[in-house]
């Protein structure tokens, strides 16, 4: 029997700390992390029941792995210099007063505004929206892929727009240089339908 909880154990102990690599079902087994490691405290009571000294042992590192996975990380205190804020905001096609939206944004303290349903209709709007701001979806020959315009504070080194199925369908991804650090944005654009009603 003690042999059957020590295997147990270990199992247990292995899958929580991920030593497999095995794509989707080990993420979602690493997921799960801080309850397999409880279950080992579970083994380790009964361990502790059946041997003393090697259920004082297992108890032992179950508790301290326990306390360092549930321990509160803490980061720098002052969140603002790791803050990227971002306004995303949905014009709507339909929209009859994109000018006095554009307006307010222009007013807003944002680093990124990620407008969508932006129509090429209103390019001369985009261009007054934080004039010197890097900007992506102004220019003639890259229009405003799948309706998406972004005004961002930081430059924007890389840009590809990959369609699916449609011009209006797909997604583009765009890297910004944030204080010398490469932030990776993926923006998902979707044909939708607005004469459906529910």
């Amino acid at each position: 029997m003690i042999y059957i909880l020590g295997v147990s154990y270990l199992i247990v102990f292995t899958l929580a700390y991920g030593v497999f690599d095995y794509g989707y079902i080990t993420d979602i087994i690493h997921g799960l992390r801080g309850q397999l490691l409880l279950g080992t405290l579970g083994f380790a009571v009964l361990l502790l029941i059946k041997s003393r000294v090697f259920g004082l042992i297992t108890l032992a590192i179950s508790m301290i792995a326990v306390s360092i996975h549930f321990t509160p990380t803490f980061f720098d205190v002052d969140k603002k210099i790791n803050t990227l804020l971002t306004n995303q905001v949905n014009l709507r096609y339909s929209n009859q007063h994109v000018a006095q939206h554009l307006i307010r944004l222009n007013q807003d303290t944002c680093d990124l505004l990620v407008l969508f349903e932006f129509s090429d209709h209103h390019r001369e709007l985009f261009s007054s929206v934080k004039p010197e701001y890097t900007r992506f979806g102004y220019k003639e020959i890259e229009g405003f892929p799948m309706e998406i315009g972004v005004v961002s504070k930081y430059p924007i080194i890389y840009r590809q727009v990959v369609h699916i199925d449609s011009p209006k369908s797909g997604n583009t991804h765009l890297k910004l240089l944030v204080d010398e650090k490469i932030l990776n944005s993926a923006l998902m654009g979707l044909p939708i339908d607005h004469s459906l009603s529910f």
